[in-house]
């Protein structure tokens, strides 16, 4: 015997057997609140650049987990040393729909040598702290042509010695 189970948001399950019955079957709603979500978790780290080279460009991804959506109220960077870190243009307030994800770029063009510490804030509706994410970058003297510093780079291949023997 086979059973369909519709499901509406009153919190009531139709069940249709195959013999022609219908019932009605309590169930449990779950409307579980939407959280943020903010990726990565921890902090966006961004490799040494020159002052004179152009703005390096990483990615904090917002998402939405539950039932509901999320209204972002504001984005917000504060920076301790002359905004050195900065946000591209976002469309606010922005909803985010369960299950839904915002790709937000966030630029750093340090403007001398030395070390660079922000803080990145996600303000969310209906909430009375916001979200946070550390930002961490360098600012070095001797850039490559790329205006990067850091001398560890993509991956490359690996001289074993061997010269394919």
């Amino acid at each position: 015997m086979r059973t369909l189970h519709l499901t509406s948001a009153l919190g009531l399950a139709l069940g249709l057997t195959a013999c022609g019955s219908f019932g009605l079957d309590p169930f449990v709603v779950s409307d579980e609140a939407g959280r943020l979500t903010i990726d990565p978790t921890d902090e966006l780290r961004f490799p040494q650049t020159s002052p004179a080279g152009d703005p390096i460009v990483l990615e904090v991804v917002m998402g939405v987990m539950g039932d509901t959506a999320v209204l972002i109220e504001d984005v917000t960077i504060e920076d301790d040393r002359a905004s050195a870190f900065s946000l591209a243009e976002l469309p606010l307030p922005l909803r985010l729909q369960p299950g839904s994800e915002f790709p937000v770029d966030v630029y750093f063009l340090p403007n001398g040598v030395g070390a660079y510490d922000a803080t990145l804030y996600v303000y969310v509706a209906g909430e009375e702290l916001p979200h946070s994410r550390r930002l961490v970058g360098e600012g070095c003297q001797d850039a490559q042509a790329d205006g990067r510093c850091d001398a560890r780079g993509p991956p490359g291949p690996v001289d074993t010695g061997l010269n394919g023997r």
